[in-house]
């Protein structure tokens, strides 16, 4: 792959919406777990899918730049929706071949219900059915059968608690592939995924490429799009990186 001008790629991090599960999640006392509400797969929630149909005059300039794109989302409906809803509302969907690849390695840490995943074949026969086949690259997903994080001691559980270090090598994995792949004749990537992946994936990029702050969009004011320093992205649900 060519070596492309330094400052010149923009990475884009777009956190999915407030989710069922969200809303039905409650945090407990410190000497107890929380309880999960056990939503498999969760779907957006009404409030989240108004949070994602809100127009940012700001990411709209990003999504619509001149030149090509690639963009990424995580297989989890959460996403998905996301993906697909802000991307109709900016009318920056994918035209022509070119469709939203579905990345399993930028799903969330498997550590609650929903993070546990549908298969190739529950998507494909789904209520997103027409808008994956219209609008996403399966691939990856399919003929993986369970592609999010399977415990090998027990494979009958449906929740399976990852490990630390079995997530960090999927992102470094995904990270490889994004300068890779992803990158590959094009100066914008658009990634649609999750607090913790995208947490943890900003640090490691910034830390490669020495920077210390990154551009943060929240909501529907251009007022409130800022630069902050990397440590401070948390909860920010679109996050900026110029390469």
């Amino acid at each position: 792959m060519a070596q492309q001008e330094e400052g010149k790629r923009v990475l884009i991090f777009v956190r999915h919406g407030r989710s069922i599960f969200n809303e039905l999640y409650k945090e407990s006392e410190s000497d107890c777990p929380a309880s999960d509400p056990w939503v498999i797969d969760s779907e957006l929630s009404e409030r989240g899918f108004e949070q994602v149909r809100q127009f940012n005059q700001d990411l709209n300039k990003l999504l619509n730049c001149d030149g090509e794109k690639r963009i990424i989302s995580s297989p989890l409906t959460r996403c998905i929706q996301t993906c697909f809803c802000v991307l109709e509302s900016h009318q920056a969907l994918p035209k022509g071949e070119e469709k939203i690849i579905l990345d399993p390695d930028c799903t969330e840490l498997e550590e609650s219900s929903c993070d546990v995943g549908s298969t190739f074949e529950e998507l494909s026969n789904g209520k997103l059915k027409d808008v994956l086949e219209n609008n996403f690259d399966l691939k990856l997903i399919e003929g993986r059968g369970k592609w999010w994080y399977q415990n090998e001691n027990n494979k009958d559980q449906t929740l399976h608690f990852e490990e630390w270090d079995v997530f960090m090598k999927r992102m470094d994995q995904f990270i490889d592939r994004l300068f890779n792949k992803y990158f590959e004749k094009v100066d914008t990537v658009i990634v649609f995924s999750h607090f913790t992946f995208i947490r943890e994936c900003v640090n490691a990029i910034a830390k490669k490429y020495n920077k210390e702050t990154a551009l943060s969009i929240i909501g529907d004011q251009p007022q409130q799009t800022k630069s902050i320093p990397i440590t401070d992205l948390e909860n920010r649900e679109v996050v900026v990186l110029h390469l």
